[in-house]
């Protein structure tokens, strides 16, 4: 039996141990800076609901792009069913052992916990759905490919949802693909949802499109912005290109949104970040900010061009650190060259960027962009398929990804937290006795 392990990693982060030797070279060369207007105000209410017998489009771009082609993805995983996992790599952690914590003298009181079902992959009609999730101090905002739900925190979902993800971020049919791979997060300091999604006009433009609520109401208006990748007067990637696995942070004055670019099929060209102020876009307004090109994320002394690149979110309203932290694994262009691309004979560390004087003005000398290469207490490497109940033949099992952090990062009281799949072949009993 296969297990795949998805690793909970903690980074206790001090910004004075980012060694001010790995800033990146004169930042005037790199940085883009690019105009902003708002496409306008939408009432999320107000958009007729979408029934799920509608039929959705898929986007051009289906599956996450790799920077391998399908033929090698599919052979590295089965590669990996047999291969052994990397050994840990940190003196004296033990893979899977749980250690007992003391009882905290006094906590908040105990409360109930509500569970109840989000949205349904037949509303979007999308594989994979793409889940992102919101929640502020009232409502849970779920956004999936194609559609988009608001529930109370008792899981009723609000009166004429849920709505068509298109039709919120402004989409016409004539786009060669509806918004897909949607992120969502709540701006607990400034009480306003975020949403980011990307889409590929009529005229094969890649756009990212960013969404901010006006209130902590989700179902009441929001500005939307429309970022053409390809077509503004300062583009932010040739017209060639595929923006591919968007990812969305924040911290208290900036929005963070990276993006991988490959040209089709395969081949990755480096991870871009932009950095948006919430000022002018809560307040709808048109603003300029900087873009940060794939230089900027490439690690000192190796070379080695990082992808999916995952912002901090910066939730609690008592933390203002004064860098944004982004956190990324080892995977495309993983150590060891092409025979370990998505570390599918074993990798250790990560990549930890610190992104400071983010905001634009015509004065400001950009952003500056520090990193600190770590090792990790444990190796991972590219998990295999996953087998399910009544599954025998490979078009059953379950796609585990690669090595990539795929989900949000959260930065909490000076530490760093994030999670990503590795290989747990041949753990089945240490994984027994967890259970």
């Amino acid at each position: 039996m296969i297990f795949v392990v998805a690793v909970v990693l903690t980074l206790v982060l001090t910004l004075a141990l980012v060694p001010t030797a790995a800033r990146a070279q004169p930042l005037a060369k790199r940085a883009i800076a690019v105009s902003q207007e708002a496409r306008g105000t939408v009432i999320l209410r107000d958009l007729p609901q979408l029934m799920e017998q509608e039929a959705m489009r898929s986007p051009a771009v289906s599956r996450p792009l790799r920077g391998v082609s399908i033929q090698q993805y599919a052979a590295l995983k089965t590669q990996a069913a047999s291969v052994k996992p990397p050994a840990r790599s940190g003196a004296g952690v033990v893979p899977f052992t749980v250690t007992s914590q003391p009882k905290p003298s006094a906590g908040p009181a105990p409360t109930s916990i509500t569970a109840f079902g989000g949205l349904g992959i037949g509303c979007g009609r999308e594989i994979p759905p793409d889940m992102a999730l919101a929640v502020g101090p009232t409502f849970v905002l779920q956004v999936i490919n194609g559609c988009m739900t608001v529930l109370d925190k008792s899981g009723n979902v609000q009166a004429g949802f849920p709505k068509s993800l298109s039709a919120f971020m402004g989409v016409g049919a004539s786009a060669q693909a509806p918004p897909f791979d949607p992120r969502a997060i709540f701006d607990w300091a400034n009480q306003r949802y975020i949403v980011s999604t990307a889409h590929v006009n009529a005229a094969g433009a890649q756009i990212l499109d960013v969404a901010v609520s006006r209130t902590s109401d989700p179902t009441a208006g929001w500005f939307v912005y429309r970022i053409n990748l390809t077509a503004n007067p300062n583009p932010l990637i040739p017209s060639t290109e595929v923006a591919d696995f968007p990812t969305l942070g924040q911290d208290r004055r900036t929005i963070y949104v990276a993006f991988n670019a490959f040209t089709l099929p395969d081949t990755f060209n480096g991870a871009y970040m932009m950095l948006l102020p919430k000022g002018p876009m809560y307040a709808g307004a048109s603003f300029d900010f900087f873009a940060l090109s794939p230089e900027f994320f490439t690690v000192n002394g190796t070379g080695e061009v990082m992808d999916s690149l995952q912002p901090a979110n910066v939730m609690d309203r008592t933390d203002d650190p004064r860098a944004e932290f982004v956190v990324a694994a080892h995977n495309i262009n993983a150590p060891g060259g092409p025979s370990n691309v998505q570390c599918a004979t074993g990798c250790n560390g990560l990549v930890v960027f610190a992104i400071s004087n983010p905001a634009y003005s015509t004065t400001s000398p950009g952003p500056e962009v520090s990193q600190f290469l770590l090792s990790t207490a444990n190796s991972y490497s590219l998990p295999p398929p996953a087998t399910q109940p009544g599954c025998s033949t490979p078009d059953c099992l379950i796609d585990t990804g690669d090595t990539r952090i795929s989900g949000e990062a959260v930065y909490a009281s000076g530490s760093l937290y994030a999670a990503l799949g590795t290989n747990g072949t041949g753990r089945r009993d240490a994984a027994r006795r967890l259970g």
